[in-house]
C-alpha cells in the first residue's frame, strides 16, 4: 500500500514538474510534505537532506564558481580565438572545448555564462547566426561536467549513494576515464556535425545580428497627440517605419486582440507592440509615445531619448528577478533603467507585460547608462548579450583563487579530507582573503537548486524504504529477462535520460540511483557500472529547454523554439547512449 501511495505522489510530482506552473523547488517541497503527512517519510528524516554531504558540496561549488568567474582571467584566455580563425566551425569547436573543460571544475551554468558573451561577439564579428553557437555551448557544458566529482550535482549524488552502499564514495577523478571519452565524442559531434541541424530563421543576416529576438513592449497615446484618432493603417503609412506589429490595444478595462488596420487610436490607449530593439527605439523617438512598461501612479512618464544606450540581457538562473514582474522590481527607481521590452522565445504573451512573471532565460530590452547597467547586472544576475564597455562578470585579474582551488583538489585526491569538508574550507579561504565577499557568496548560493536537492533526498530514500526501487528494478529485469545484461544497463540509462529532460538532473539522479543499486543487488554485480550509467544519463538532458538551466539560458539569445532542441539533442543522446555502454563496461565491468 505504501509503495502504491508513493508512486501516486511521485507521478503527480512529475506532472507538476512538466507543467512548470510552480518552481521546481516548491513542487519538490510539496511532494515531501505529502509523503510526511501520509507517514511514508518519517518526520525526523524529512529534512535529513539539508545536512547531506551532497547538498553541502553543491553549495560550496556554487560559491567557488562565482569566485572563479570574478577572476577576470577567462576573457584573456579566449581573446585569441578570433585571431586563429573566422570560420564558425572553428569557433564552435574551440568554445565547446573551452566550456567543457571549465564545466569539469565549476558549475555548468557558470561556465556557460563566462563563454556566452564571447560567443555572441564572435558571431557578430563573423556575421553569422548566434544560434550556431548557443546550443553547442549549452550541450558542451553538460558533457563537460561528466569528468569530475564536482563537475555536476548528479556525480556528487551518485558518489554519496555509492558510499552508503559500499562504504566508499567515488573519488574526484573516478569519473574521468569514462567522462573524458564521452566528452570528446560529444564535443566533436557537436562541433563537426551537430550544429548543422540547428535552425536559422532570420530573414537576412544583418537583421538577425542586430537583434536576437522580437520584443513585446507597451506604449500609451498621450493627450492631444498628433496621431490620435487615426487608424493603425494611417499611422503606419505616415511613420514610414516597417516591421512592427500591434498585438493588442487596451482601452480602459477592455482590450482588442490583433486589431484590424482600420481600428482608430484614441488618447489613453495602450498599444502592445512587437518589434526589434531598433524599431522600438525608432518608433518611440519618432512618435513621442509614452513608454508604459513600468509606469505607475508614483512614477513620472518615461520617454526614450535619442542618445539612449539600448542593451539586451538574459536572466540567469538564480536571479533575484525570477518569479517577480517588472512593476515589483522597481528597476527604474533603483537603477534608473527603463525596461523597454521582454522576450520569451516561443511564447506568445496573453497578459500585459507589466504582469508577466520573469523566468530564467527571458531576454530583457533595457535602456540606461553604462554605470546603471554595471550595477544592475551584478545585483540582478543578468548576462549582457553584447559588450558596450561594461564587463560581466567584473573583477581584476587575480590567479589566486585558482591556486587555492588546485590546492584543495590535491587534499581531496590525497583522501586526507572528505570532499565536502575540503570545499567548505575553500569557501572560507576565499572569503577570508577577500576573493569573494559574504554578500556575493550568499548570492552565489542558488536556493532553488539546494532546496530541490535537500528535499528530493528523503523522497529518494522513500523509494527504497517503500520497495518502489525494488519494484522498478524487477520491472526492468522482466523486460530484459532474455536479453544480454548490457541491454539492461542501456534501458536503465534510457529511462534516466528521458526523466532528465523533464526533471532537474539532480532529482533524476536521486530517483534512479536506488533502482541502479537494486539491479546490482539482484544480479550480484558491482554497483559501479549501474551508478556510472545513471550519472552519465542524468546529465544528458539534450531534448528540451527545461531539462537543464544551461538549455534554458541559451533559448532567448539563440532564438530557439521548444522543438529545436531535439534536432541536435536526439542524435547526440543516441550517440552517447550507444557509446557509453561499452565504455562503462570496459572501465567498470559487472
Amino acid at each position: 500500500m505504501e509503495m502504491t501511495i508513493f508512486f501516486i505522489v511521485l507521478g503527480l510530482t512529475l506532472v507538476l514538474f512538466f507543467i512548470d506552473k510552480w518552481r521546481y523547488d516548491v513542487v519538490a517541497l510539496f511532494s515531501l510534505l505529502v509523503l510526511v503527512f501520509l507517514e511514508i517519510v518519517p518526520p525526523d528524516e524529512a529534512f535529513y537532506g539539508f545536512h547531506h554531504p551532497a547538498v553541502i558540496t553543491v553549495a560550496a561549488i556554487l560559491i567557488i564558481s562565482k569566485a572563479i568567474m570574478k577572476t577576470g582571467l577567462i576573457g584573456k584566455v579566449t581573446s585569441w580565438i578570433w585571431k586563429l580563425s573566422s570560420r564558425p566551425v572553428i569557433h564552435i569547436l574551440l568554445l565547446s572545448i573551452l566550456v567543457s573543460i571549465l564545466s569539469a571544475f565549476m558549475n555548468n551554468v557558470g561556465a556557460l555564462a563566462l563563454c556566452m558573451p564571447i560567443a555572441l561577439d564572435l558571431a557578430k564579428k563573423g556575421k553569422y547566426s548566434p544560434s550556431l553557437l548557443m546550443m553547442p555551448l549549452a550541450f558542451s557544458s553538460l558533457v563537460g561536467g561528466l569528468n569530475t566529482l564536482i563537475g555536476t550535482p548528479p556525480n556528487i549524488i551518485i558518489a554519496t549513494f555509492r558510499q552508503e552502499y559500499t562504504g566508499q564514495a567515488f573519488r574526484l577523478f573516478d569519473f574521468l576515464p569514462s567522462g573524458a571519452l564521452i566528452t570528446l565524442l560529444g564535443v566533436f559531434f557537436i562541433a563537426l556535425i551537430g550544429w548543422r541541424f540547428l535552425p536559422i530563421r532570420a530573414k537576412n543576416l544583418d537583421e538577425e545580428m542586430s537583434s536576437f529576438n522580437d520584443y513585446v513592449t507597451e506604449v500609451r497615446i498621450p493627450k492631444d497627440h498628433p496621431l490620435e484618432g487615426r487608424t493603425l493603417f494611417r499611422i503606419k503609412k505616415e511613420l514610414k517605419i516597417e516591421d512592427w506589429n500591434v498585438l493588442c490595444v487596451i482601452r480602459g478595462d477592455s482590450r482588442v486582440q490583433a486589431p484590424d488596420h482600420r481600428y482608430h487610436i484614441r488618447k489613453g490607449d495602450i498599444l502592445v507592440i512587437e518589434a526589434s530593439p531598433e524599431k522600438i527605439k525608432e518608433l518611440i523617438s519618432a512618435t513621442q509615445w509614452v513608454f508604459e512598461a513600468q509606469t505607475t501612479k508614483h512614477s513620472s512618464e518615461v520617454l526614450i531619448e535619442q542618445d539612449s544606450v539600448i542593451q539586451e540581457c538574459v536572466v540567469m538562473a538564480g536571479s533575484n528577478m525570477i518569479g517577480r514582474n517588472i512593476l515589483q522590481l522597481l528597476i527604474r527607481t533603483h537603477y534608473s533603467i527603463n525596461v523597454l521590452g521582454l522576450s520569451r522565445q516561443g511564447k506568445m504573451f496573453r497578459d500585459r507585460i507589466v504582469n508577466i512573471r520573469i523566468k530564467a532565460g527571458d531576454v530583457l530590452l533595457l535602456q540606461g547608462t553604462k554605470e546603471s547597467f554595471q550595477s544592475f547586472f551584478e545585483d540582478m544576475s543578468c548576462l549582457p548579450l553584447e559588450s558596450k564597455g561594461w564587463t560581466f562578470p567584473t573583477g581584476k585579474q587575480n590567479p589566486l583563487p585558482f591556486f587555492w582551488f588546485a590546492l584543495t583538489l590535491l587534499f581531496v585526491l590525497s583522501g586526507l579530507i572528505p570532499f565536502h569538508i575540503a570545499f567548505i574550507a575553500l569557501v572560507f579561504i576565499l572569503i577570508i582573503f577577500n576573493h569573494i565577499n559574504l554578500k556575493e557568496a550568499y548570492e552565489g548560493l542558488e536556493g532553488p537548486v539546494l532546496v530541490l536537492l535537500a528535499v528530493m533526498i528523503p523522497v529518494g530514500m522513500a523509494m527504497q524504504s517503500t520497495g518502489g526501487a525494488a519494484w522498478m528494478a524487477n520491472l526492468l529485469l522482466g523486460i530484459t529477462k532474455f536479453l544480454p545484461n548490457t541491454l539492461l544497463l542501456g534501458l536503465l540509462m534510457l529511462l534516466t535520460m528521458l526523466l532528465s529532460n523533464i526533471l532537474n538532473n539532480a532529482a533524476t539522479a536521486i530517483l534512479m540511483a536506488p533502482i541502479a543499486l537494486e539491479l546490482a543487488r539482484f544480479y550480484g554485480f558491482s554497483a559501479d557500472p549501474f551508478l556510472m550509467g545513471v550519472a552519465i544519463a542524468a546529465s544528458c538532458a539534450f531534448l528540451t529547454p527545461i531539462g537543464h538551466q544551461s538549455n534554458t539560458l541559451v533559448m532567448g539569445p539563440g532564438g530557439y523554439r521548444f522543438n529545436d532542441y531535439w534536432r541536435m539533442g536526439l542524435p547526440l543522446s543516441v550517440l552517447i547512449l550507444i557509446a557509453s555502454i561499452p565504455i562503462i563496461l570496459w572501465i567498470w565491468p559487472f
